[in-house]
């Protein structure tokens, strides 16, 4: 997740901007001594609205707030049982399926989404040796609540089966400067699931398009490497570091129609797709 940027507006309260999503932003003090001034947080969208309407004059703006406290979210599994049987190895090939308050997740995750189940359209009918699973997880955005939840409920004999898990998180923007197709470790170290994508893109042609290995959590990667699971992240980002996301990254823009390269997407599908059938096959 990138930082957001905040600005205050007045002195008789606080109103902050992020650059596109929304945030819970937070003024100086302490639970003992909490500070009497109403806080909200709007994103980029908002602000332009807002700037819009006061344009043709005054404005009176009217905040209502809900609070919305336990909820629940599903966690999506499926699998195709591997040759070596119910106590066999297991791949696993995963996403988050949730977005953020108004944004349509095109690629955060529609994208991820539509990779594992395209990924698991094609792999039912390919024989491997161990089973590949497939995982859509819930609540990501919230803290890793899906992905953690599985683990936590996994003993330990079902993790030692997992091989590898290759998490898919904003694997298809159209944003120009994402060219690097990031491999990201919660730990910073290789493990399995980055060597295979890497082997991937040398036989595909596509390996100056990848990043080394790179420390960075906050995806539900980081969920199984806590516990010591091979896994790691990919995703599509900018050049220089894994922190540089599209604009249209946590906004209302985050859309089929200004946020998806099917061309990008394709790459992700083959990189992973040969790396998962590569793993699993043995």
């Amino acid at each position: 997740m990138r930082p957001a940027t905040t600005r205050p507006t007045s002195a008789a309260g606080s109103c902050s901007w992020t650059t596109s999503r929304p945030f819970s932003p937070t003024l100086p003090g302490s639970a003992a001594t909490p500070l009497p001034i109403p806080v909200v947080g709007v994103a980029q969208a908002q602000k332009h609205r807002l700037r819009a309407l006061l344009a043709a004059g005054p404005l009176t703006l009217t905040i209502v707030t809900t609070a919305h406290r336990g909820l629940t979210s599903h966690n999506v599994l499926a699998e195709r049982r591997g040759r070596a049987g119910r106590d066999g190895p297991v791949v696993m090939v995963s996403a988050h399926y949730d977005s953020v308050i108004g944004a349509p997740g095109a690629n955060d995750d529609g994208s991820g989404t539509v990779l594992c189940l395209e990924l698991a359209r094609v792999l039912r009918a390919v024989p491997t040796n161990a089973t590949v699973r497939f995982a859509l997880w819930g609540s990501e955005e919230q803290g890793l609540i899906g992905s953690r939840y599985y683990v936590a409920q996994l003993p330990q004999p079902e993790r030692d089966r997992i091989l590898a898990v290759y998490q898919n998180d904003m694997v298809a923007t159209s944003w120009d400067p994402a060219t690097r197709y990031w491999l990201l470790s919660f730990t910073g170290e290789s493990n399995r699931a980055t060597d295979e994508v890497a082997a991937a893109a040398r036989r595909l042609g596509y390996e100056p398009r990848i990043s080394p290995v790179t420390q960075r959590g906050a995806s539900d990667h980081q969920s199984f490497q806590e516990v010591g699971i091979a896994s790691a992240n990919f995703s599509w980002r900018g050049e220089e570091s894994p922190a540089l996301l599209e604009p249209p990254y946590h906004s209302p823009e985050d859309t089929i129609a200004k946020n998806i390269s099917l061309e990008r997407l394709q790459v992700s599908m083959e990189l992973i797709g040969c790396a998962a059938y590569a793993t699993a096959r043995c």
